[in-house]
């Protein structure tokens, strides 16, 4: 929520729930919980991931984003 690290990938599970990352540390201390409107307050371009398929996941590799299924 800072901007000090990019969102580099975007996970929606099975469940309903959202992650957005920026992957830059994996203790997950450093996690936060936001409301999901404060999020595209603050970053408005994550609407593009809207439809993404629960039990999806997308991420940012050499500029593009890869969509996989979550395991």
């Amino acid at each position: 929520m800072s901007g000090e690290h990019p969102i580099v990938e975007v996970l929606h599970w099975d469940d309903g729930g959202w992650q957005f990352m920026c992957n830059t540390t994996e203790n997950a201390d450093d996690g936060l919980v936001v409301c999901m409107g404060c999020l595209y307050k603050k970053f408005p371009w994550i609407s593009k991931f809207k439809d993404l398929a629960p039990n999806h996941s997308v991420y940012l590799e050499n500029s593009d984003w890869q969509i996989e299924e979550l395991e």
